[in-house]
Formats: C-alpha cells, structure tokens, sequence
C-alpha cells in the first residue's frame, strides 16, 4: 500500500519533512501492547533527516 503523509502533530517532523510531505510503502502493521494495533511501519521513498539522524523507515499511528 502506497501513503503520503503531509500534515504532522509534532513539528519538529513538520520542519524536516519536505514540503510534499512524505511518502512510502507501507512495510507492515505493528501491534504494540500498550498502544495498540494501530501502528504502521512506513520504508519511505526517500530518507528524512532528523535531528542529525537519516532515517529511511518512519513507525506511523492511525488515530481515527
């Protein structure tokens, strides 16, 4: 499954992602005791730099 994120809660991933967003193929769904099953692993397109860091998978949370 293809996404693309564009709209961010914490704005520290807002300022590091691009201006079109994010995208990605969905890696696999992860369920995390605590939290839920509602847990995404995203492997992007293209690798984000964050705080220093290159990352080329991002773990994204549906809240609906």
């Amino acid at each position: 499954m293809r996404i693309r994120l564009s709209d961010f809660a914490n704005a520290a991933i807002a300022n590091a992602a691009p201006i079109e967003g994010l995208s990605g193929t969905m890696a696999r769904r992860i369920a995390l005791q605590d939290w839920g099953d509602n847990w995404f692993l995203l492997a992007l397109d293209a690798p984000i730099e964050y705080h220093g860091q290159s990352y080329s998978q991002v773990l994204i949370r549906y809240r609906l």
